[in-house]
């Protein structure tokens, strides 16, 4: 994801948080965070059960659920999901994902 792709004030303007989640340890969050800038929490799943309830596990090798692939999961207040784009596109998604909500 480049620099400035997410606006988090934009989402905010409209009553949205940002965050993003990995299997990855806090370490390789924070450097992979601070490495792309970006302004928004990265969330941490080592034990994989967001990204396993979310459908949103990638395979490698013998494990089925090595890595998160890049989807968009909206949740509303209640926590109902009310939108999931998968793929999630990190280029041109928020900006399309802006003009829907």
């Amino acid at each position: 994801m480049s620099t400035g792709v997410v606006k988090v004030p934009t989402f905010s303007a409209k009553g949205f948080d940002i965050y993003g989640v990995s299997v990855d340890s806090a370490e390789a969050n924070a450097a992979f965070a601070a490495k792309y800038h970006f302004t928004f929490p990265l969330l941490c799943d080592t034990s994989k059960a967001m990204t396993r309830a979310f459908e949103c596990c990638r395979a490698s090798g013998d494990d089925p659920c090595a890595m998160s692939k890049r989807v968009c999961v909206c949740v509303d207040a209640d926590g109902t999901v009310f939108k999931y784009i998968d793929p999630f596109d990190a280029l041109q998604g928020p900006k399309q994902l802006l003009e829907e909500l």
